[in-house]
């Protein structure tokens, strides 16, 4: 790879065009025969930005406007362009990659792997929590275009609407998760760094287990199964009701909880335990039983 960009710095393509003056130095000009696939730098006479050359993974000449006169910027996109088509990846299509094609990309992942979070709005169509507060920034957006700089606005935008931090990190969480999946499908090259903001959301004021006996006892009684259980083990009231009694096996003051089907607990892998206190314990087999 050094040898690469080194030769990219004193090397020129034979197809630039006679209107077109090779680089071989800042403040110096010259040419060079072609060191094929090692790309170029040159300037166009009509034009007062650097353009390299390069061939993709297609062996097809590529030519590209650094939009800068610095021929710092000029090396640092070529460097990238050459690693890109080193580790084989389409040039061309992530040069066009938009937002929307990377969203589709984590739809078909939740989907295909059932996530719960994918649900659907009221037009019937695929959404995740976070859609709402993305798509109006991003929409048609080019992913190169989406850098640590472009993040902080984004960041902007949602304090100056109001946003908690912590929402502000779920959004940018799920936008990653999007150039991620990206990434790993060969679509684009890179994720840009993502700045997270600090937290300071800290949940207050616990109920103490003489307060949630007196809270419960005020419900009806068949609630009360449910409410030892999220209370003792902290889970989300959504996947508690998902789970069945079969699922379930008391023994010795605790119970075995097997999550199967899209849980990354596969069928024979090992149950969840949980442990319960006796008089809690007692009144989820007393609602198992009836």
């Amino acid at each position: 790879m050094r040898q690469a960009y080194a030769k990219a710095r004193t090397s020129t393509l034979d197809s630039e065009s006679e209107d077109s003056t090779f680089i071989e130095k800042a403040g110096r000009q010259g040419s060079k025969p072609r060191v094929r696939g090692t790309g170029g730098i040159f300037k166009k006479k009509d034009s007062r930005f650097l353009y390299i050359s390069y061939y993709d993974v297609n062996g097809e000449l590529q030519q590209e406007s650094t939009k800068s006169e610095s021929r710092t910027v000029a090396e640092n996109l070529l460097r990238d362009r050459l690693s890109t088509v080193e580790q084989g990846l389409p040039v061309s299509e992530m040069k066009k990659l938009r937002y929307e094609d990377i969203r589709k990309t984590l739809i078909l992942d939740y989907r295909t792997r059932g996530v719960k979070m994918l649900e659907e709005d009221e037009q019937d169509n695929p959404y995740v929590w976070g859609f709402e507060h993305l798509d109006p920034f991003f929409k048609n957006r080019l992913v190169r275009t989406v850098t640590t700089d472009l993040l902080y606005k984004f960041i902007e935008r949602r304090q100056a609407e109001g946003a908690k931090n912590a929402t502000i990190n779920r959004n940018l969480s799920l936008l990653r998760k999007m150039m991620n999946l990206g990434r790993r499908e060969g679509k684009l090259a890179q994720v840009p760094y993502f700045p997270m903001l600090r937290e300071d959301n800290i949940r207050k004021g616990f109920v103490t287990p003489p307060q949630f006996a007196k809270l419960r006892d005020a419900m009806p009684q068949h609630l009360h199964p449910l409410m030892t259980f999220l209370y003792f083990t902290g889970c989300r009231i959504g996947a508690a009701l998902a789970i069945t009694w079969p699922q379930m096996e008391f023994e010795k003051g605790r119970f075995l909880l097997r999550i199967e089907g899209a849980s990354p607990l596969a069928k024979n892998g090992p149950a969840l335990l949980c442990r319960i206190d006796p008089p809690e314990r007692r009144l989820t087999e007393d609602r198992a039983q009836s």
